[in-house]
Order: C-alpha cells, then sequence, then structure tokens
C-alpha cells in the first residue's frame, strides 16, 4: 500500500505539472486542434504481471511482479509521448546456478524499479476507447540474488548483464465513464542474449 499510494502520488503530481504548463499553450494556440491536444494528459496506474528468463536460473524463469505508473501526452492525433515508472514486488522464487555446483535456495529474484519513455502510436475511437502499441526504451534496476554461504563465492551476483534496453508492446483501453478507462497491455521491456523479460498488464487511466 506504501508502494501504490506513493506511486499514484508521483503520477497525480506530474499530471497536475504538466496539464499547468499546458494550460497557457493552449490558451494562445490559434488552432482549436492544437489547444485540444495541449490540454489532453492522461495518466495510467497499474499491475504488470512478468515473465522473466535467464540462462543463471536452475529454472531458466521467474516470476516477479511490478505496480506500474503511466504518464503520457499526444504529440500529433496519431501519436503520443510516455513516461513509465515501475516499482517490482515480490515475485515467485527461482534457484539459481552458481559457478561450482547449484543451490536449491529460493532467490527472490525481482524487479526493484524500471523507467521507460516510449513513443506511441495510437488510433482513438470516438466512445473514447483506443488501441495502441509502444516502442523506447527501458532503464530498469533488478535486485541482486543472494546466495548461500560457500567458500570462494560472493554472497551476491548481479543475474542480469545490462540494465537497458529497447522495449516494445501492444494495448488498449475501453472507457468506463467521464475521464476513466480500464487499459490491458502486452510489453516486452527487456530482451538480451539469454535474457528477457515480458508481462501482461491491466489497469485503470484518467485522462486529465
Amino acid at each position: 500500500m506504501k508502494k501504490a499510494s506513493a506511486l499514484l502520488g508521483l503520477l497525480l503530481a506530474c499530471g497536475a505539472a504538466l496539464a499547468q504548463d499546458a494550460a497557457p499553450a493552449a490558451e494562445t494556440a490559434a488552432a482549436p486542434s492544437a489547444s485540444a491536444f495541449g490540454q489532453s494528459f492522461y495518466g495510467e496506474l497499474g499491475l504488470a504481471t512478468l515473465r522473466g528468463s535467464n540462462s543463471n536460473l536452475l529454472t531458466g524463469k521467474f516470476k516477479p511482479t511490478m505496480l506500474r505508473g503511466v504518464v503520457g501526452s499526444p504529440i500529433n492525433p496519431w501519436l503520443n509521448g510516455e513516461l513509465m515508472l515501475g516499482i517490482g514486488m515480490q515475485g515467485k522464487s527461482a534457484p539459481l546456478a552458481v559457478p561450482f555446483g547449484t543451490t536449491t535456495a529460493a532467490t527472490g529474484l525481482e524487479v526493484k524499479t524500471m523507467l521507460g519513455l516510449y513513443l506511441t502510436p495510437t488510433l482513438n475511437f470516438a466512445n473514447g476507447g483506443k488501441v495502441y502499441g509502444r516502442v523506447g526504451w527501458n532503464n530498469i534496476t533488478f535486485s541482486d540474488v543472494p546466495q548461500p554461504p560457500v567458500a570462494g563465492l560472493m554472497q551476491s551476483t548481479g543475474v542480469f548483464s545490462k540494465h537497458d534496453s529497447l522495449a516494445w508492446g501492444l494495448g488498449g483501453a475501453i472507457p468506463v465513464g467521464q475521464n476513466f478507462t480500464v487499459n490491458a497491455d502486452y510489453m516486452q521491456y527487456y530482451k538480451r542474449k539469454n535474457e528477457k523479460l515480458d508481462g501482461f498488464s491491466i489497469g485503470l487511466g484518467y485522462k486529465f
């Protein structure tokens, strides 16, 4: 709950700041369409169920979860710009493969934080719904994996080789009331050789 409250507060603050910055531009815009775009900031808050794979894990897979927030604004009628912030939650444990044998100790591997910048081609419908794609770049902080005390081994190991990656996804939104939508999407957040993190998200959106 503390994580959710903190993330929601941050997203609302970002949305309010963006709306305040956009208001003067909207008032002075010569064309009505430019004014409409200047005011169309939106935010989303949702839960992402992720699937990770990594050759350093005995099972090869782990399943973290993440609280995710998005703020965005139209660049033109067909393209939005978005900022995403994710805060990791406890995921499903996976045993780790170590250089001198293996350990069956649970790792509790998870995503700590994730920051993404995206361009989002969007098809808007008259009823307020939309379908969209996302493409951009993610920076991810993964948890280090604790290991049992074994002679000659470090007590933690960075499982993933990099912390940033090209990201892409597809999603849609259905209106559920004035200014509110229910959103769902699939995202591939991270992809390197023998390493991958993707998953599905569902959440609630609000148009400022």
